[in-house]
């Protein structure tokens, strides 16, 4: 921060032609640059007010007032110093531009950050890479001077104090049938020696009986161990857990994906998916769909298109996962929580570099009917906002989405909401299909293997693996397509059944 206050500085010097500073003003000043540097900012910013008592025209010390309101985080004191520069200089900088902008939308001010940006677009031949920093601003400015102006139904709803506490509660993943949720929480375990408190994430469940989320609980054991675990999701049947860990001794990377198979007797112990799901980089944030055949997650590996990108796996004939693949949506940015509908086609995510409002604004996308991907699209405002945005889930139906944010009204830190999607933002709706496999003769229930595939494109849309002992299983299918079922078990024959869902 102060190589770039005395830098723009002097650069305010060679692009200033001001009368000769008085001596008087030159001592304030002077002495308010010896107490910025002692990180003494309240006795810097006296001294920078006598200085432009003596001398109202003194650019540099409205510039240097400008960056200490940046240091302290106020933004009020910042923009009008830098507007007070721009007034008392007769060749401005771009870079002073440059940082009154970036204030500007920070404070929410867009209409006036995208008057700073236009101006700089205008006035200046900006070169290639100043431009390519000022245009993801500007469209920024642009897109929230709009979004503000026509927002979009909002209502959300906290689930209450018998879900959420004084910690942080966040991710959350619901099972397909809607009745179980799934968060990651930040408990407190302690503090350190110099009392700072000590956290670690679990998992915690919920189930919702007579319309009532009961109180969360912990996994427990094996899923829940000494260390972080957190960011997970449910493949659709409710049998496998896939989610992430960090350091463990089996780790390839800082943080690794895991997997984890619930049994008769619960979860089981988590394997490591090992290469090349995990690199030696940080991969987390899995989600899996609704087919299990493919796992998007997020990941810091070299080959992507930003810092952290969206990375999709597939598995090949053998069940193998296949190295995955950066998507073509990712950009120079941040991609972070991505969740895939069961609809198979609409793809919800954060970002912190497509236009947006503030930090990380939640965006979704849709595949057209040649399995391209199309045009990100900003879940507006007020669903965004200037804080950071990210975790969003939406239920089979479509109509219902949760997320986590630190709303003023919330009950702790990070809160699950609930509410009502807007239809435009909406993916296919989906059902979810219950059914069981059991032995003919004994009636008992089979554990099998079960692929549901769509007749028309012959594309697998679900796969399921059904319960031991009771042989239970639970898909999701879009709406009004023909199906075939097809199970498979050791031992037995193979079973098929043609079913449809028209109309």
């Amino acid at each position: 921060m102060r190589s770039l206050i005395f830098s723009i500085l002097s650069l305010c010097v060679f692009n200033s032609a001001q009368a000769q500073i008085p001596k008087k003003a030159a001592k304030h000043f002077n002495q308010a640059i010896t107490e910025y540097r002692g990180n003494n900012f309240q006795k810097a910013i006296d001294e920078i007010d006598k200085a432009v008592e003596k001398y109202p025209n003194f650019a540099k010390a409205y510039i240097l007032r400008a960056e200490i309101g940046l240091t302290t985080k106020n933004l009020t004191l910042a923009i009008e110093s830098y507007e007070l520069a721009i007034d008392n200089l007769d060749v401005p900088s771009p870079s002073i531009y440059l940082s009154l902008g970036k204030a500007e939308l920070h404070e929410g001010l867009y209409d006036d950050a995208l008057g700073t940006f236009t101006t700089m677009l205008k006035e200046y031949q900006l070169e290639p890479k100043l431009k390519s920093i000022v245009m993801p601003l500007f469209e920024r400015a642009k897109f929230s001077s709009h979004a503000v102006k026509n927002p979009v139904p909002f209502n959300p709803q906290n689930l209450g104090p018998k879900v959420n506490t004084i910690e942080d509660e966040y991710h959350p993943s619901l099972s397909l049938d809607g009745k179980t949720l799934i968060v990651t929480r930040k408990d407190k375990v302690g503090n350190n020696r110099y009392g700072k408190p000590l956290y670690k994430e679990d998992f915690y469940f919920s189930e919702l009986k007579s319309d009532q989320w009961t109180p969360f609980k912990n996994l427990g054991k094996p899923l829940n161990t000494r260390d972080n675990e957190g960011a997970q999701s449910m493949s659709m049947d409710g049998r496998y857990m896939y989610f992430t860990a960090c350091h463990r001794h089996d780790g390839i990377g800082s943080c690794d994906l895991y997997r984890s198979k619930k049994s008769e007797e619960g979860w089981g112990e988590a394997e490591n998916l090992g290469k090349p799901l995990n690199a030696a980089a940080w991969d987390s944030q899995p989600y899996i769909t609704s087919n299990n055949q493919n796992l998007y997650f997020i990941s810091a590996r070299t080959g992507g298109k930003g810092e952290k990108d969206i990375w999709l796996s597939k598995k090949n004939d053998d069940g193998e996962w296949m190295s995955p693949e950066s998507l073509p949506f990712n950009t120079k940015g941040n991609e972070l929580t991505p969740f895939i509908h069961p609809d198979g086609k609409t793809l919800y995510f954060a970002s912190d570099y497509l236009p947006g409002m503030g930090g990380f604004d939640i965006f979704y996308i849709r595949k057209n009917d040649d399995g391209e991907w199309g045009e990100p699209v900003n879940l507006g405002f007020p669903i965004n906002t200037l804080g950071d945005e990210y975790g969003l889930i939406v239920t089979p139906l479509g109509d219902l989405a949760f997320y986590s944010s630190n709303r003023m009204d919330g009950i702790g830190g990070l809160d699950i909401y609930y509410f009502d999607l807007y239809k435009e933002a909406r993916p296919t709706a989906v059902l979810h299909v219950k059914g069981k496999t059991y032995d003919q003769k004994t009636k008992g229930g089979l554990e099998t293997n079960i692929e549901i595939i769509e007749l028309q494109t012959e594309d697998v849309v679900a796969s399921a693996t059904s319960e031991i002992g009771s042989g239970l299983y639970m898909a999701a299918l879009p709406i009004d397509k023909d199906y075939a079922v097809n199970v498979s078990a050791d031992g037995y024959l193979f079973y098929s059944e043609n079913f449809s869902l028209k109309g």
